[in-house]
């Protein structure tokens, strides 16, 4: 039988968090244990509501998820007209991974996503809570939706 290869049973999507309110204040959602998904790698992804050079977005890492350190060189600044950010990790060197946002200011962060990848027990079930409600189409026929 020939496995049909396709990216939605190929990776996995997880909401780290919802939308913010406006404010200041530094976010720092619940980090991904990315050893249980046996993914080789995460990427996080959002948008900030204002872009601006105060508002950044890092990530950080840790082996037991209480003691985090700073990835280096991991900081992206959102344009002031494109405020979408993504931070992609392939083979992190740690068990735990997750995303910080500083909001230098004042701004909105939309939904936070992970996208793990390179998962080696497939297939991905993302019709679950806390990933993304879907569908795959294999060889579909003209008709009405």
């Amino acid at each position: 039988m020939t496995m049909i290869r396709n990216i939605s049973t190929a990776v996995a999507l997880v909401k780290v968090s919802g939308p913010t309110v406006a404010g200041t204040t530094t976010i720092t959602p619940t980090a991904i244990d990315v050893s249980a998904y046996d993914a080789d790698g995460i990427m996080f992804f959002t948008s900030f509501g204002t872009g601006a050079a105060g508002n950044k977005m890092y990530a950080h890492d840790s082996d037991d998820n209480s003691a985090f350190n700073d990835i280096a060189a991991s900081t992206v600044t959102p344009g002031s007209t494109e405020p979408q950010q993504f931070i992609d990790i392939p083979m992190p060197q740690h068990r735990y991974v997750g995303p910080v946002f500083l909001r230098g200011t004042s701004t909105t962060i939309g939904d936070v996503w992970a996208l793990l990848y390179r998962i080696r027990k497939e297939p991905v079930n993302n019709n679950v809570v806390g990933t993304m409600q879907g569908l795959l189409l294999v060889n579909p026929a003209d008709g009405t939706r």
